[in-house]
């Protein structure tokens, strides 16, 4: 059987890896319009690895996602986080290479802008072409697993996903951080209601909702002023930026590979209703929504800048737990595990072991890591694992016989 180097370890082990030291690189990307600087972030352990690309938010962001809390409505939005700085992106690198998994961050384009060009004419699909720059390049790394690609993509990123996605062959699966499902047009309206009600003054803000709701319905139509621009952005960026967002549920329903949305709770800029909308309308067990609780838009707690623990651990074993069963999906069972089946049904997880010729072993571990049921010498035709000591949510089955090993991913809703 063909293994995938960094998929040959059992469930238990990849869920309780001891932490590793990380090596970094610098490189840079050179393409037709424009140079991206970025870091390798490797763990360190011999490769290939499975290999995360990192897409940020909107802004003009910095590899590291850096963004310190400062300013009158940050100050009075993040109370608890004034004057510290956010760096998710770095403190995700870093934990995925404590988990085995490498990534590659990078400066978005409009982080040093090239001053020749005409602020005008910039476009999100600009950062699509970065992107897909991005991973020809990283895919001919020899660090780069070819099965092992993921795009994870924080708020604005998280739109791009499905466009890349869904235009080539070589992505593994794609995780959205506090990605939106409504157009990004809705989306800007309510956070000035928010933020007035917050910080400001309530009816200040409705007018100010209500001059942006105009504005963008002009911008739809095509006849909002092209040197006029709106909150910061020229009309063809809000353009194509509403564009990208009013197909961005129907872009990932044309995905066939896993996706798993990450949501915090307390998020006002992409609230918790987008991840529910994602939820009713994509089904099946490659699709996964995770609500993080007391999370805000950066997947931070509110009194401290670092990437929440739970996010970590959560992304890292789903992709764990991914790209292992997708590895396996079209390889040949052993003998051993030919006559083994599982299943997620209402009443849990039933293993069927048909002919019952041998004894085996279970594991099975929740997407956070944790191990939920274990028991050794099964040689019944059928065990339930029943729903009541399971709970809802994905879960990894690994069951092994005569040194043979085969996983699942099952979810019970």
């Amino acid at each position: 059987m063909r293994m995938i180097p960094y998929l040959a370890l059992s469930l238990l082990l990849i869920c309780n890896l001891p932490l590793l030291a990380m090596q970094e690189r610098e490189l840079q990307i050179d393409t037709d319009a424009v140079t991206l600087n970025g870091t390798l972030s490797l763990p360190d352990q011999p490769g290939p690895y499975p290999m995360a690309i990192f897409v940020h938010g909107s802004g003009p962001n910095d590899r590291d996602q850096n963004l310190k809390i400062e300013g009158d409505n940050f100050v009075c939005l993040y109370p608890g986080l004034a004057g510290k700085t956010i760096h998710n992106f770095r403190d995700l690198a870093e934990c995925l290479a404590a988990r085995g998994i490498a990534s590659f961050r990078y400066d978005k384009r409009s982080f040093r802008p090239d001053p020749e060009q005409d602020p005008r004419a910039i476009s999100p699909y600009d950062f699509v072409e970065d992107l897909e720059n991005v991973v020809d390049y990283v895919k001919t790394l020899p660090e780069t697993h070819p099965q092992g690609i993921v795009l994870i993509g924080h708020s604005q990123g998280a739109g791009f996903l499905p466009i890349v996605a869904g235009s080539r062959s070589d992505i593994a699966a794609v995780i959205s951080l506090a990605g939106a499902a409504r157009p990004i047009d809705k989306l800007i309206e309510e956070q000035i209601r928010f933020i007035g009600q917050t910080c400001g003054d309530p009816s200040e803000a409705e007018i100010q909702a209500l001059q942006i709701r105009e504005a963008m319905r002009q911008i739809r139509q095509g006849s909002f002023p092209s040197d006029q621009p709106v909150l910061g952005a020229w009309p063809k960026f809000w353009r194509d930026w509403i564009e990208i967002t009013d197909a961005v549920v129907d872009e990932y329903k044309a995905l066939t590979i896993p996706i798993l949305f990450v949501q915090g709770s307390e998020d006002f800029n992409v609230p918790p209703a987008e991840a529910e909308i994602f939820r009713s309308e994509l089904q099946g067990p490659e699709v996964r929504v995770e609500l993080f609780e007391g999370l805000n838009h950066y997947l931070t707690r509110a009194d401290d800048p670092q990437l929440a623990a739970e996010v970590c651990v959560g992304v890292a074993n789903w992709i764990d737990l991914t790209l292992a069963v997708t590895a396996l999906a079209d390889e040949a069972i052993d003998a051993p595990l030919r006559g083994i089946s599982i299943a997620g049904t209402e009443a849990g997880i039933t293993i069927e072991n048909n002919p019952a010729a041998h004894r085996y072993t279970v594991l099975v571990s929740n997407l956070s890591g944790r191990i939920v049921f274990r028991r050794s010498g099964i040689s019944a035709p059928e065990t339930l694992i029943g729903r009541h000591s399971l709970g809802k949510g994905v879960f990894g089955i690994v069951v092994q016989s005569n040194g043979s090993t085969k996983r699942e991913l099952v979810l019970l809703q």
